[in-house]
């Protein structure tokens, strides 16, 4: 699991930057936009490879900003939160059978504890993307832009579900318990 996400989350990103990098130069700079998490700044609970790949995309981004940026090469990265791609609500439907909870429960819990107290649509992150890859952005780079509904500003998401987790396994041993 460890080598995958590695693989997945950093090298990958790595290898695409060092070898669109010579063109970008040749073409007179362009813009680079990673995608991190807010999990590389909280942390999940048992996604210690996720968090640490993520985390590690903020200092590759830093470091192509800056060696790059005399070329007219901007990086950037999007930390989103939950939002509801494919990826995401795979994951979270099987999460949801383990529990043998609905889906929207289950999500309800996820983001009750941010601000906006909801799960994002996709076209509510493309935006940023648009805004980093255009000539309005030529002036940012090396930036982290948060998009996840606020849920950065408390600790509680992680917690949420950890505890909803604890609470359904509890109730499965107190059921079986019983019979």
């Amino acid at each position: 699991m460890w080598q995958r996400m590695l693989d997945t989350n950093l090298t990958g990103p790595f290898l695409m930057i060092k070898h669109a990098v010579p063109y970008m130069i040749s073409a007179g700079g362009g813009s680079i936009i990673n995608v991190a998490s807010i999990a590389g700044l909280l942390g999940l609970p048992n996604m210690v490879a996720y968090c640490t790949t993520k985390a590690g995309m903020l200092g590759l981004s830093r470091q192509v900003a800056f060696d790059y940026g005399i070329h007219k090469i901007r990086c950037n990265t999007v930390l989103p939160g939950a939002f509801r791609s494919e990826m995401f609500q795979a994951g979270m439907t099987d999460f949801a059978k383990t529990l043998g909870l609905e889906l929207e429960d289950v999500l309800k819990v996820w983001s009750g504890p941010a601000p906006l107290r909801r799960i994002a649509k996709c076209q509510e992150i493309a935006g940023l993307f648009v805004y980093l890859a255009s000539d309005e952005a030529t002036y940012t780079t090396a930036a982290e832009f948060v998009c996840d509904a606020g849920l950065h500003t408390v600790d509680a998401a992680a917690i949420a579900v950890d505890n909803l987790v604890k609470k359904v396994m509890a109730e499965r041993a107190a059921a079986a318990e019983k019979k």
